[in-house]
């Protein structure tokens, strides 16, 4: 990769997370990955539609005026409203979701000449391919794109089909999922083994060779890449909740891999002490501190 600021364009489901009584946050899987890597110093364009409504309006405004991000390639609908999720969180702080539907990120339009943008990554999640307009969308995209495509596997009671999510999976050269996602993929696949690292070596025998990167909760995530397994670190916090956490992480990932001096191992501890610093905050899309700035650029300190 190059030495210039690296660039990204990201297929986001815009959308306001409503927790409880709590006024609602602005969030989205793949927005929220656009937000860190906009902080991590990495030229972010989202993509996307809202509504013709308040909330709409409201994304706009955060996107553009507070974040610094170019917002050109967001559409304003007027025919559908913004979307809105329900948020639970138990008392592990981990979150279920309600995603209401329709909603304007059903309708992410990639336009063709999105590719003219020189980014030079493509991030995509699954949690978007719940619309065929969107499985339209990014499938055309994807063709004729081509940078570094990065899939974020995010499977939702009654939100995805997996065989579609596996079919979008295929298009990848890099794809982040959960110890529970990599065992239903693997199910689904008719793929055997007893170990997470088996699991992505099967994995990788039955997409081709891909980075996959799999994330274990309170364990060590794991890594695939270029022929090796990576393990990074466990970071223990005590958590808030785990809302963007993985968002954080699959950020982080992201931008060491579009940098000019990826070393695996301690891309696996910055995105790690990034996800596990979200966690500790109450929303997906904290402000950056001094704490976890310090920590992203002192590499001895990671690798303590």
């Amino acid at each position: 990769m190059s030495d210039k600021k690296p660039s990204s364009l990201l297929a986001c489901e815009i959308l306001w997370d409503c927790v409880g009584d709590k006024p609602p946050l602005l969030g989205g899987a793949t927005l929220n990955v656009a937000y860190h890597l906009n902080k991590l110093g990495c030229k972010t364009i989202p993509v996307s539609s809202v509504g013709s409504d308040q909330l709409g309006d409201h994304s706009l405004r955060v996107i553009k005026n507070e974040w610094g991000c170019d917002i050109s390639e967001i559409e304003v609908l007027k025919d559908v409203n913004t979307g809105i999720v329900n948020v639970n969180i138990n008392t592990e702080g981990d979150a279920t979701y309600v995603i209401h539907s329709p909603a304007a990120w059903d309708y992410i339009n990639v336009k063709p000449s999105a590719k003219n943008l020189e980014c030079e990554a493509f991030i995509y999640g699954s949690v978007a391919l719940r619309s065929t307009y969107n499985q339209k969308s990014f499938e055309n995209f994807l063709k004729i794109y081509q940078g570094f495509k990065c899939f974020d596997v995010n499977l939702r009671e009654g939100q995805n089909d997996i065989a579609v999510v596996c079919k979008f999976m295929q298009s990848a050269d890099f794809i982040k999922l959960n110890e529970d996602e990599l065992s239903k993929i693997a199910t689904f696949l008719g793929l055997k083994s007893g170990s997470t690292e088996g699991l992505i070596l099967s994995l990788i025998e039955a997409t081709g060779n891909k980075i996959i990167c799999t994330t274990r909760g309170n364990k060590y995530p794991v890594l695939y890449w270029k022929g090796n397994l990576y393990r990074g670190k466990v970071v223990s916090v005590n958590v808030n909740n785990t809302i963007g956490a993985g968002d954080a992480f699959f950020s982080s990932m992201i931008h060491s891999l579009i940098s000019s001096d990826f070393e695996p191992v301690l891309a696996l501890y910055k995105a790690s002490e990034l996800g596990s610093w979200v966690a500790t905050k109450k929303g997906a899309q904290p402000e950056y501190d001094d704490y976890i700035l310090k920590r992203l650029l002192n590499h001895e300190a990671l690798q303590q």
